[in-house]
């Protein structure tokens, strides 16, 4: 907008040269003489030293032509470089006869090799508020009559912008482009009516990988006092990196004098990272005397990924000054899960820090992500990820992400607490998270589940080395009731912290059918070959319902205590079980041995053998065939991997 803005002032500026020229030529006297009058006279109009290096040169038939060579306009003060615009040549053309009828008819109006600046710096402030400002008083102090005077009539055959070059420098939000290769052609421009035009650009920028390319034509509609611009029919096709997309806009509408510009309809296609979009957006408002952008009870619509998304915004108001979003009320929609958010952004152009709430109706995540073509989830049982249900606050920057207040219903379960993520190129993880239930078999598919009962739970499993070097997890996750491979416990808590290299589990606790274990894990993977420690105890374990849950047998009861002490070390499974060094002691209580009475059987074993020697047989009591024992315990020792 205000390179159109500044370009349709630029030819303004160049007719009234040409005017004045007429008049110097009239006289006879070489315009080049007037250079200094003519800068003179246009400081004092807009503040703006006009640089005359070139020659001045004209022509009388069949136009009256005026030529500048290599002319400057000086830039706002406290800005850099030292001019703001500047241009290698620029003609135009006046035809003579419109003129005695108080018409003006300009031909083409070219310009060669323009190089702009336009700039804001860490205040907020532009490089060309001051020209907004004398051009608005300009027209406010009496606009028909400013109109009818200068431009009253005015119809220029056409524009063409050849070669130029555009910067962009906005301090404030540390954004830096440039236009290069900037070529720009329109028909007769007559103010009050539509004219086509063509724009085409290079675009350059230091954030990019690779320089990208604007194309954009669609009809301008220029008012009759100059202070409107009007684009109908607009569409641009954009190439930046990862960016290719297609806009549309039905109408854009810009106020010179207000600052305003209205978007009512744009529509979008194309790809974000290799991932399609499309959408429509309405009622978009720029404001550019406060700055500001907003959108008021309008919808976006989206598909991204071939997941159609609907965003419904109450209000949703930017100021840029200030570098401030304001969402209260958003709602977004994707096939069945609908978000609530209210968001806020400070820091737009800065560190950029959101803040805000987040709920969700109850969606179906298995339906969303097959949407969204993750069919990795094909073997899970049906009744996993069934119902998932979002409550939390949130804040989040361009290099972290934190949740509040977390209230997370995945199908049984509900978890609760807090959890962010720092540093995305080098996570950090903190949490502090609850679960009041979690049937972990329901997330199994039939082989893993298979795998699982196969190797049981004391199955050493073998660590991803390379991708635990440098891990940032600190955290506490405790589970009310906990289910896997149809064992049952309670009050499993976890804490986890990783420094330099060594990660360590501790402690990691459970109750266990009316036992309680309690355990320490720590891998430490700072050299060449990871070392595992492993202390556990586990006391009062209810031997008979745990060893049938587990599928190991019904026929021992009682009470056991068990504690380990391992150390080893090695790269994978089978290295970490063949070195593992260190001592077992087990110790049951108060059991019994089902199905089998050893004391019976040496009863018998002695009757027999009465019985053979012809001598009195005593029968005693009738014995229970289980055999009991008040103690049974074995201390183990483990060398290289054996017991």
């Amino acid at each position: 907008m205000n390179l159109i803005k500044w370009a349709l002032w630029l030819i303004v500026f160049l007719v009234v040269v040409a005017i004045g020229g007429a008049i110097f030529l009239a006289q006879t006297v070489d315009p080049n003489s007037f250079k200094a009058q003519i800068s003179e006279k246009l400081e004092q109009q807009i503040g703006r030293k006009l640089q005359l290096d070139g020659d001045i040169s004209w022509r009388f038939y069949p136009s009256l032509g005026l030529t500048l060579n290599d002319f400057a306009l000086s830039n706002r003060v406290g800005f850099t470089p030292e001019n703001m615009l500047s241009a290698e040549k620029a003609e135009v053309q006046v035809k003579l006869l419109p003129l005695i009828e108080k018409k003006l008819e300009v031909g083409k109006v070219k310009l060669i090799a323009p190089k702009v600046f336009l700039a804001i710096n860490a205040k907020g402030e532009s490089n060309w508020a001051d020209l907004s400002q004398s051009n608005k008083q300009t027209l406010t102090t009496n606009p028909e009559q400013q109109a009818s005077a200068a431009l009253g009539g005015l119809v220029i055959q056409g524009v063409d912008i050849s070669n130029g070059e555009v910067h962009w420098d906005n301090a404030q939000a540390d954004q830096h482009y440039v236009l290069n290769a900037f070529n720009l052609t329109t028909g007769a421009v007559i103010p009050g009516k539509a004219t086509d035009f063509d724009l085409s650009s290079e675009v350059s920028s230091p954030s990019f990988t690779e320089s990208g390319d604007v194309q954009a034509k669609g009809a301008l509609w220029v008012s009759e006092a100059f202070d409107a611009l009007k684009l109908t029919g607009f569409t641009t096709q954009v190439n930046l990196g990862d960016i290719n997309a297609d806009l549309q806009a039905n109408t854009i509408e810009y106020s010179l004098a207000s600052g305003v510009a209205m978007i009512d309809q744009l529509s979008y296609s194309g790809e974000y990272a290799q991932l399609p979009i499309k959408g429509a957006l309405s009622g978009l408002r720029f404001d550019g005397e406060k700055n500001s952008v907003s959108i008021a009870q309008k919808t976006l619509n989206t598909t991204l990924a071939g997941v159609s998304a609907n965003l419904e915004a109450a209000q949703l108001d930017v100021d840029l000054n200030r570098g401030v979003l304001l969402a209260p009320s958003l709602k977004i929609q994707a096939n069945d899960a609908q978000l609530d958010v209210s968001l806020k952004v400070v820091d737009l152009f800065d560190q950029l820090k959101a803040s805000g709430k987040l709920s969700s109706n109850t969606l179906k995540p298995k339906d969303l992500l097959a949407a969204l073509g993750v069919d990795a989830l094909d073997e899970m049982p049906e009744q996993a990820l069934a119902a998932l249900q979002l409550e939390t606050g949130f804040t989040a920057g361009l290099n972290s992400i934190a949740l509040d207040n977390l209230q997370l219903r995945l199908d049984d379960s509900t978890i609760t607490g807090d959890f962010s993520m720092a540093d995305f190129s080098s996570p950090a993880y903190r949490f502090n998270l609850a679960v009041d239930k979690l049937n972990a078999d329901n997330y199994m598919s039939t082989d893993n589940k298979q795998v699982a009962e196969k190797t049981g739970p004391g199955a050493v499993v073998a660590l991803p080395f390379a991708a635990l070097k440098g891990l940032d997890v600190k955290g506490t996750l405790s589970i009310t009731e906990l289910d896997i491979l149809e064992m049952a416990s309670h009050d499993v808590k976890v804490n986890i912290d990783t420094t330099a290299d060594k990660i360590t589990i501790s402690p990691l606790s459970a109750k266990v059918y009316g036992g309680v274990t309690r355990n320490t894990f720590s891998y430490d993977i700072s050299g060449d070959i990871p070392k595992v420690e492993i202390e556990s105890t586990l006391e009062s374990l209810n031997l008979g319902p745990f060893l049938q849950a587990m599928q190991m047998t019904d026929r021992l009861e009682g009470f056991g205590n068990v504690s380990t002490q391992i150390q080893s070390s090695g790269l994978t499974a089978d290295e970490i079980i063949a070195s593992m060094q260190g001592d077992i002691h087990i110790s049951l209580n108060d059991g019994a041995l089902r199905g089998a009475n050893i004391q019976k059987t040496l009863v018998d074993a002695s009757k027999l053998y009465k019985q053979l020697k012809g001598k009195e047989l005593d029968l005693g009591a009738e014995l229970e065939d289980e055999t009991k024992f008040s103690k049974l315990s074995s201390d183990i020792k483990v060398n290289q991997g054996i017991l």
